[in-house]
């Protein structure tokens, strides 16, 4: 996911390169460029998000229930240094995941605002045309799936933790 982040950056750059580029022929095409390589960058993120689809899945649908089991097991037993290793790695894994995928979600949209934040006006009509539709592909923002249901972001590590509260609560009230 980061390296679609950096090619997102990239291309901001070369789109604001192909902005300010005074001769229109020159201009044209390097926006040309920066149309097929916005192209490439979504069809890179959308085989990041079928690769890993299937783990994060995975990883959603039993974060809420080990976290859950965790809580109870430390409320029981008490704090062991394997349950309490086991927790930090698998919230700071959580954590990672839907930052980054936040993180694309919000560089994918960034394209579209760096391009009206730019001085597009005083180019030609043909010109304009093309930046806007750049800004129309941003408007569906890269994201990243955790099966069919799930979209990662930053909303993803509260429904884990929910989804953890509601298991603990109800390990405590079938072992009361």
């Amino acid at each position: 996911m980061e390296h679609v982040l950096m090619r997102i950056w990239h291309l901001q750059g070369m789109i604001q390169e192909a902005i300010n580029t005074e001769d229109a022929q020159v201009r044209k095409s390097r926006l040309d460029k920066c149309l097929e390589y916005h192209n490439h960058v979504f069809l890179l993120a959308a085989d990041v998000d079928r690769i890993y689809q299937r783990s994060l899945f995975v990883h959603v649908l039993f974060s809420g229930v080990l976290f859950g089991i965790m809580g109870f097991s430390i409320l029981t037993v008490g704090i062991s240094v394997k349950t309490l290793s086991l927790f930090v790695v698998w919230v700071c894994a959580a954590i990672f995941s839907s930052l980054s995928a936040q993180r694309l979600y919000d560089g994918s949209i960034a394209i579209g605002e760096e391009v009206y934040n730019s001085k597009w006006y005083d180019r030609d009509y043909k010109f304009q045309r093309d930046l806007i539709t750049i800004m129309k592909r941003t408007q569906k923002p890269i994201t990243i799936h955790a099966g069919p249901f799930a979209e990662i972001s930053n909303v993803f590590i509260l429904t884990i933790f929910k989804t953890a509260y509601s298991y603990l609560t109800l390990l405590k009230a079938s072992n009361n």
